[in-house]
C-alpha cells in the first residue's frame, strides 16, 4: 500500500501508511526514498535512509538515485562508496 501510494504521487497517504507501519521493510523504504527524491525532498529521503538498520542494495540504490536526480553528485558518490564498504 505504501509503495502504491508513493508511486502514484499520493504523498499524504504514503506518509500516513508508512508512519503506521510497525515493521518496515525494504519495499516501503525504497518507495518512500523514491517518492521524496521525485519531490526534491532529499532531507526527508535521507531521514528514511538513516532509519534503516541493515540496508539492502535496493535501499542504497534508491538513495544514490535520489541524490543524483536532485543535483547532489558528491553525496551520490559518497553514498555509493559507503554502500561498497558496507558489503
Amino acid at each position: 500500500m505504501v509503495a502504491g501510494s508513493a508511486n502514484n504521487g499520493d504523498m499524504k497517504t504514503a506518509k500516513k501508511l508508512y508512519g503506521r507501519m510497525v515493521e518496515k521493510n525494504s519495499v516501503a523504504w525504497v518507495a518512500m526514498i523514491a517518492m521524496y527524491g521525485k519531490c526534491g525532498n532529499v532531507s526527508e529521503a535521507r531521514m528514511v535512509c538513516d532509519e534503516i538498520q541493515r540496508a539492502d542494495a535496493s535501499c542504497w540504490a534508491a538513495m544514490v538515485t535520489c541524490y543524483a536526480q536532485n543535483g547532489y553528485a558528491m553525496e551520490a558518490i559518497e553514498m555509493y562508496k559507503k554502500m561498497r564498504e558496507d558489503k
